[in-house]
């Protein structure tokens, strides 16, 4: 997880994001960050709901020192977009590329991936069922592995989807979606 003490500034917690994200793709050679959108999104009634506990917004300079609680930052779309901002100019600065989506970043961080499984093995950093069910869904005809890392271990996408049965192939979206994992809807933009 990412580290966040109590006073740091901005920055410092900016560059405790970008010290996660080096740890994790060290040996990589191209690596991306895609961030969800704040404008429209399945996400919508989340942030509403959230928002309820949430403070006022907040200018994030680098270098003043943050003091709110986490929960009641986040809670604030506008306070996530700032921070955002922040993160992907400090990725920036680290040769990392950052993709700022207009709603949910799923099916964006799912393109990307078996995009690139065409040239070679590709490995996705997220804790997002939907990201996994998604990959497992459109692997089918990717030239090389992708594998999928969460906190709990890593996983070969094609090894669980030859697991699969077809009918359990033919129904994963669909089951999914059925019990709102994490609301992914637009498939329709992958492959």
């Amino acid at each position: 997880m990412v580290r966040c003490e109590p006073g740091w500034t901005c920055q410092q917690i900016a560059d405790s994001y970008l010290s996660f994200v080096q740890r994790h793709v060290s040996h990589s050679t191209r690596v991306t960050v895609d961030f969800d959108g704040y404008n429209s999104s399945p996400k919508d009634q989340d942030h509403i709901r959230r928002t309820n506990n949430s403070c006022c917004d907040r200018q994030i300079p680098p270098d003043v020192m943050h003091l709110t609680p986490k929960a009641k930052f986040s809670g604030n779309t506008y306070n996530e977009s700032e921070l955002l901002r922040l993160l992907s100019s400090t990725f920036r600065r680290h040769q990392i590329i950052v993709e700022q989506c207009d709603n949910d970043a799923d099916s964006s961080i799912v393109d990307a991936a078996l995009t690139a499984a065409d040239d070679d093995a590709v490995g996705v950093r997220a804790e997002d069922a939907d990201v996994f069910i998604l990959l497992v869904h459109h692997s089918s005809d990717i030239n090389h592995p992708v594998f999928v890392t969460t906190s709990k271990g890593s996983y070969n996408v094609e090894k669980i989807r030859d697991a699969l049965t077809e009918r359990q192939r033919r129904y994963l979206l669909f089951s999914n979606a059925f019990t709102d994992c994490d609301g992914e809807r637009e498939n329709d933009s992958i492959r």
